[in-house]
């Protein structure tokens, strides 16, 4: 039958069977309808492959797994059945599309025999992965794609599914760099990892809600010196009440911020936020040099980032800052790149789940590489080719010997450096 939420109205039937489950896209509703059709009693089979963390049958594995539901997991492994383990072997490796295709990069310190299937799960605990001349020749069919040999072969969720970010650096941010809050504030919404250090340069970033929708309103600030979270804020309020703590928080950290004023609701919050005086608003169409100081002559501008706009460019440099190993500390934003993925080729959280927190910290960090990298990249540039050209003091000219002289490696022609020294002046602070 259609996965329809009007599928079964008018069925009671005796048994459901779902088969793919993990790639029906109906939802919620569409499993309420069904369970209201059992209400008289009957059953529920559910069979599929793993498809990333979806809303039906991802929530069905996990809450079973804790017990909170009656359905009972039966697995069944490609290395459990006979037809496929004639030459079964396993290799110590994270990846085994990697091993598949470096093989010369392992040594047989990292190779097993084992053949026992009571062994298996403690060999799989300790980083060892099944291997066999019929697994690799599926691995070729699936043309070596790691999401399809995760889902179809592996049945592991986390890989399975189209995550934006790497499974391998999303694990990587939950086994090393989230932790717990120092501090909480606002009824455990606001949570607070490091305080404000003297000299430190911090970027606010700001995605806004109405307060009365399915989505939140998320606040997190950088620490872009360092390249780390410090702080998060995740609640449903109107924007007036987020221009509020944004000014509270960013006024404590002395936070450049950034708002997205795509929808209409983060204009609320930039007017607010103008009208309590805070200065340092980021506003898009200014110079590069300009973003990070107040510009009086821009007061008629909305503060803010057109989201949309530039969404290309702000995913990408999300996903750079990870790949560069930027510091997350929430758990919270952690459990949204697990449901960040790519729908029909454009990054988005699954249906029923959100990105919001995802959103605010991608925008600070587009900010902070726009704005102030790309700035001090040509600061960097200027003084080494400024550098290059400081290659001997003149005697003959009164500027003083700690000032840097401008001269030609190896004499060159006497006229060009009396040049050079005359106009030093255009590259010193002398006059």
């Amino acid at each position: 039958m259609a996965t329809s939420v009007d599928a079964l109205r008018g069925y009671t039937p005796t048994t459901l069977i779902f088969d793919e489950a993990a790639y029906i896209e109906a939802g919620d509703d569409f499993w309420a309808a069904c369970m209201a059709s059992l209400s008289t009693g009957g059953k529920v089979i559910v069979i599929s492959t793993p498809n990333g963390y979806d809303k039906i049958y991802y929530e069905i594995y996990e809450q079973s797994i804790k017990g909170l539901n009656s359905f009972h997991i039966s697995e069944l492994h490609w290395e459990n059945d006979p037809r496929f383990t004639k030459d079964l072997f396993w290799v110590k490796t994270k990846d085994i599309v990697h091993f598949l295709l470096n093989r010369e990069d392992y040594d047989e310190n990292e190779f097993l025999q084992e053949r026992e299937l009571s062994k298996f799960p403690p060999l799989i605990k300790k980083g060892y992965k099944p291997c066999s001349s019929w697994f690799e020749s599926m691995v070729k069919k699936l043309k070596y794609d790691r999401r399809k040999v995760s889902q179809e072969l592996e049945s592991a969720f986390l890989g399975s599914g189209d995550n934006v970010i790497p499974v391998d650096t999303i694990e990587q941010i939950k086994d090393i760099h989230v932790m717990e809050p120092e501090e909480m504030f606002m009824g455990n919404q606001l949570w607070v990892w490091e305080k404000p250090k003297e000299g430190h340069k911090y970027i606010l970033g700001c995605d806004v809600s109405r307060g009365d929708s399915e989505d939140f309103t998320s606040i997190v600030i950088i620490d872009f010196d360092e390249r780390r979270q410090v702080l998060e804020y995740l609640g449903k309020i109107p924007p007036d009440l987020a221009a509020d703590i944004v000014y509270k928080w960013g006024t404590i950290y002395k936070a450049y911020v950034v708002t997205d004023i795509t929808g209409g609701m983060g204009v609320a919050t930039s007017r607010k936020l103008q009208e309590l005086g805070y200065k340092d608003l980021y506003i898009e169409g200014l110079n590069t040099a300009d973003k990070w100081k107040y510009n009086p002559t821009a007061a008629q501008k909305v503060p803010g980032l057109a989201f949309n706009n530039k969404r290309v460019q702000i995913i990408s440099a999300f996903e750079e800052a990870l790949r560069h190993k930027f510091i997350i500390r929430s758990k919270r934003l952690l459990n949204e790149l697990y449901t960040f993925v790519y729908i029909n080729g454009r990054p988005n959280h699954m249906k029923g789940k959100h990105d919001d927190l995802i959103m605010a910290l991608a925008m600070a960090l587009y900010v902070g590489e726009s704005s102030f990298s790309q700035l001090q990249k040509a600061d960097d540039l200027t003084k080494a080719m400024l550098n290059g050209w400081l290659t001997e003091s003149n005697e003959n000219n009164s500027i003083p010997s700690s000032e840097p002289v401008f001269g030609v490696v190896g004499g060159g022609n006497s006229e060009i450096k009396k040049q050079y020294v005359e106009n030093s002046w255009l590259f010193t602070k002398r006059r």
